[in-house]
């Protein structure tokens, strides 16, 4: 289905770079022990943006003025997966996929704290 809604120009301008976690695929070893993938960070670039009071009270106390929405327009990112910026660690809750009609996704970040650090 093509991408009827184009906000990439408009992302773009509020973009900022942020470290996004990369994990390889696991494996068996040669006597078939399983190892996990291993784990690096990249640098992508997306709008980070704070969320509003009414999400944060809908949420029901789930959310706070810590966590962040991410609109990015690369590949389609899993629930789970972790990002950082400015020495802070987030980690992906919510996809709201739009990508079936239009070019991007946005995610609910969820702050997980100002003590864990990020291996670059």
């Amino acid at each position: 289905m093509p991408q009827i809604f184009q906000f990439k120009g408009i992302i773009d301008q509020f973009s900022l770079d942020f470290l996004l976690e990369v994990v390889s695929a696991g494996e068996r070893d040669d006597i078939g022990e399983w190892k996990d993938g291993e784990r690096s960070w990249e640098t992508h670039r997306g709008a980070l943006v704070s969320l509003g009071e009414r999400q944060i009270a809908q949420s029901g106390g789930t959310l706070t003025e810590a966590d962040r929405t991410l609109y990015f327009t690369g590949e389609r990112l899993k629930e789970g997966t972790r990002i950082a910026h400015e020495d802070k660690l987030y980690s992906i809750v919510r996809v709201n996929p739009y990508d079936n009609y239009a070019d991007f996704n946005s995610y609910t970040v969820k702050y997980v704290s100002a003590f864990n650090e990020v291996d670059t």
